[in-house]
């Protein structure tokens, strides 16, 4: 089902039918809405968001139902929208997003999702701010304020935990890290993109003596410096949650278990502008990039006994002497060399792009609002070369980049504890 809204273009005054798809979101929090005028004679962008109980904000955008609006455009907080819908001139009968899902996907499996979602607003959503008010109280090891705090965000008075360190506040973070983690993920990413590398590197330092793992923690602590590591993780993870929201649509393909890039079908996303898809996958990217190490390293410990022994050592990592060898090589050689690493390549595949990264940086992408396509031209003063992605693709990309960095979190506390 459908709620129809009437809405107006500010600029032309065009009346439009926005079509919002009815699910539980739509109950929970203001709904950001930017809509392109569908009339080829405006084409003016502008935004506002609709509120169940006042409807569309600001009330200038509302038109009246007897204007009978000649476009319609199709919004959903939740899922996903295939390009063909999501724009109708002049059409009396419209698929809703979620029907139109049904040509590409199972109906069980959308259904499914649609009840993950209802546990997601239900359990993960109430606390979003949780992660982004414990760092300054952590910050300050101030043990009885983070339990305090804690308790209050997530209404557990009633069921206290009682903490006597800063150590145990740090246990109990990474906790909900871990949990957070788990809510966001699916039995296809586990299989599929994450399980194997985590359950190696889990295994890796389980298995191996203190002294192996201590002897790998130095050479990560030669290139990245772990503290400031953590401390930007959290400040990204706890500004991620905040508006993990906006990043609902992507969801749906990590729960169905279609997570390759590109897809060839042109989905659309609605729930989040190009500039704040760039933001957290600039700092998704290079957060894990800087803690790249340490899943190799573990992995080789798992794979070869060795953290300085590749399993691809007579392929791609040829000429490679050990993991600070590794280190030093650019970004994108790295993921050159780790193509034909089995695990890890699988870890990584489209997710860690460089090009992506390369383009944000250098400022020089170019998006297109009607296609939702975005180019990237990643060669220094290259005016001409570039590699295209649609920005719902580079919010997946954001969002698996993401999930690999609760994991590297989770990771640094185990090692932690053993060390």
């Amino acid at each position: 089902m459908v709620h129809n809204i009437y809405i107006k273009c500010n600029t032309c005054g065009t009346p439009i039918r926005l079509r919002i798809q009815l699910d539980g979101s739509i109950y929970k929090y203001d709904l950001p809405i930017h809509v392109c005028c569908p009339n080829p004679n405006c084409g003016d962008e502008f935004d506002c968001h609709f509120n169940h109980k006042q409807g569309v904000l600001p009330k200038w955008f509302v038109a009246s139902e007897e204007d009978m609006p000649n476009y319609s455009i199709s919004y959903s907080p939740q899922l996903p929208i295939f390009s063909n819908i999501k724009y109708g001139v002049g059409q009396a009968f419209m698929l809703t997003p979620f029907i139109a899902l049904g040509t590409f996907y199972t109906l069980p499996k959308i259904s499914h999702f649609g009840a993950y979602m209802q546990t997601i607003l239900e359990e993960v959503y109430p606390y979003r701010t949780l992660l982004k008010e414990l760092i300054p109280i952590l910050k300050k090891g101030n043990v009885m304020a983070f339990q305090k705090k804690m308790m209050k965000i997530m209404e557990l008075e009633n069921n206290k935990r009682d903490l006597s360190s800063v150590k145990e506040c740090h246990d109990v973070y990474t906790d909900f890290v871990a949990s957070l983690r788990r809510s966001f993920s699916s039995p296809e990413y586990e299989s599929n993109v994450s399980g194997v590398v985590l359950e190696k590197c889990i295994h890796s330092i389980r298995s191996h003596s203190k002294e192996e793992t201590q002897a790998l923690m130095d050479v990560v602590k030669r290139t990245t410096n772990i503290q400031k590591w953590k401390e930007d993780a959290m400040r990204y993870l706890g500004s991620f949650l905040e508006h993990s929201e906006k990043y609902y649509p992507v969801m749906f393909f990590i729960q169905v278990g279609d997570i390759t890039i590109p897809h060839t079908i042109d989905f659309m996303i609605d729930t989040i502008d190009v500039d704040s898809v760039h933001a957290d996958f600039s700092k998704s990217f290079n957060l894990l990039n800087d803690m790249l190490l340490l899943p190799v390293g573990l992995c080789n410990m798992d794979l070869t006994e060795d953290f300085n022994i590749f399993p691809n050592a007579t392929t791609g990592m040829k000429g490679i002497n050990g993991l600070s060898e590794f280190a030093k090589l650019p970004d994108g050689l790295k993921i050159e060399k780790l193509r034909d690493y089995g695990v890890i390549e699988k870890y990584l595949a489209n997710y860690f792009n460089s090009h992506v990264r390369n383009g944000i940086a250098h400022e020089n992408t170019i998006f297109y609002t009607d296609t939702q396509m975005v180019e990237y031209y990643y060669k220094m003063n290259d005016d001409e070369t570039h590699e295209d992605y649609r920005l719902i693709d580079v919010a997946i990309m954001t969002f698996v980049n993401t999930l690999h960095v609760m994991e590297l979190f989770v990771l640094l506390n185990t090692l932690s504890n053993k060390l």
